[in-house]
């Protein structure tokens, strides 16, 4: 095999692996894309001692992976869950209701937030 069919075929197979590895990600993801992690730090009192009086706060951090959510989406309507993914419910000006699926969101801390959407457009097609 010559030197630039080998780079040729190395190029596409790992092109094909990245889009692969892509389209997995994109079908894990419905609605709620994963954007950066987030750590919040903060104090809460935990109980009160002995002589009823509130403990010392302490202080807690958490990890968090931020999901973002397209502004469009419109305003939290509700929310349904199975075994591997939560399913969070939205409901738009017009009434029409939209989904985000979330993977495994009751394994670890999640953060999701609005982000504005750019350049929306619906089409309508009819199904096949």
């Amino acid at each position: 095999m010559t030197r630039p069919a080998l780079v040729t075929l190395v190029a596409v197979a790992a092109a094909s692996f990245a889009g692969g590895a892509f389209a997995q990600d994109a079908a894990r993801w419905l609605g709620a894309a994963p954007s950066h992690m987030s750590v919040e730090t903060y104090e809460m009192t935990m109980g009160v001692s002995p002589g009823q009086t509130p403990r010392r706060p302490r202080r807690f951090a958490e990890d968090r992976e931020v999901l973002h959510l397209p502004s469009h989406y419109g305003s939290f309507a509700g929310v349904t869950a199975d075994g591997s993914a939560t399913v969070f419910w939205f409901r738009d000006e017009g009434g029409a209701l939209r989904n985000a699926v979330v993977h495994d969101a009751a394994s670890r801390h999640l953060r999701i937030e609005y982000a504005p959407t750019i350049g929306y457009e619906v089409e309508a097609r009819e199904r096949r």
